[in-house]
């Protein structure tokens, strides 16, 4: 039963950052933010749309499952930990689009997935691996892909630096 509670809470908690992110999405939903988007010089290695949904339908997956084991762990101060830092990296999915398209500044989403998207991880992984090192293992996924994430959300922040104030 408890294991049910806490995939629902990480589930609500997941549903309700995509949702929120959704909002400010390149999509033909909002033109004007996908013809800025496709206005900036991407690096070559820029996955295309596609990419991206379906990368993140499997990470979304990965955070459920990890934010659900962390839940369910017995109570402890890793567990605690792990919990924040859990929190803080879905709290990224949802500010990354936020700022990156709704405010249009990508030199700020760069800070926004170094800081809280792979740190936010890197973090949940080191204090989960304290009481369950499949969930700190399960994490690598998604760290993987916000590293890849960061180097190329460098790379456009770079490339664009008359489209950001920073």
């Amino acid at each position: 039963m408890l294991r049910l509670l806490a995939t629902t809470l990480a589930g609500l908690g997941i549903g309700a950052a995509q949702m929120a992110g959704k909002r400010y999405s390149p999509t033909s939903v909002h033109p004007a933010t996908r013809e800025w988007y496709r206005s900036l010089h991407k690096p070559w290695y820029t996955p295309p749309g596609l990419v991206f949904g379906v990368v993140w339908s499997i990470l979304d997956a990965v955070l459920l499952q990890t934010g659900s084991r962390i839940v369910s762990a017995p109570p402890s101060r890793s567990r605690s930990q792990a919990i924040l830092a859990w929190i803080a990296t879905v709290t990224g999915t949802w500010l990354f689009p936020k700022v990156m398209f709704g405010w249009r500044r990508p030199g700020l989403a760069f800070g926004v997935t170094a800081g809280t998207l792979v740190a936010g991880t890197a973090l949940t992984a080191a204090t989960a691996a304290a009481t369950d090192t499949k969930t700190a293992t399960r994490t690598l996924p998604l760290w993987g892909w916000l590293v890849f994430a960061c180097l190329l959300q460098r790379r456009v922040w770079l490339n664009n630096r008359s489209h950001d104030l920073i």
